[in-house]
């Protein structure tokens, strides 16, 4: 009976310091900025596609743009094309935003 309690304390102790230490680390890792899931999900490759890309999220950051509305284009556009989604992106996003009076 000892030993069955001694193991599971042990392995109780052993989950929590594995617990405590995936935290950390996920905590250091952070998560992708609004730029970065933009720039990698869309695959951005030319200049002219991280221009509109920065344009995007400066508009996101002065509240002209909701980033739900930014991420439902985001994920039209993936959803349309896997390989090539930035170029469903752009007039998705243009769209949207004429609707609400923002020029892009």
């Amino acid at each position: 009976m000892l030993r069955r309690q001694f193991m599971q304390l042990i392995s109780v102790g052993i989950a929590a310091f594995v617990g405590l230490f995936v935290a950390q680390v996920r905590a250091e890792s952070g998560t992708a900025s609004l730029r970065e899931t933009l720039e990698k999900g869309l695959r951005a490759r030319r200049p002219i596609e991280f221009e509109f890309i920065d344009e995007v999220v400066d508009l996101v950051d002065t509240g002209e743009l909701t980033r739900q509305l930014v991420m439902s284009c985001f994920e039209y556009a993936r959803r349309r094309d896997r390989y090539q989604p930035y170029r469903y992106f752009a007039p998705a996003i243009r769209i949207q935003a004429k609707k609400i009076g923002v020029d892009l």
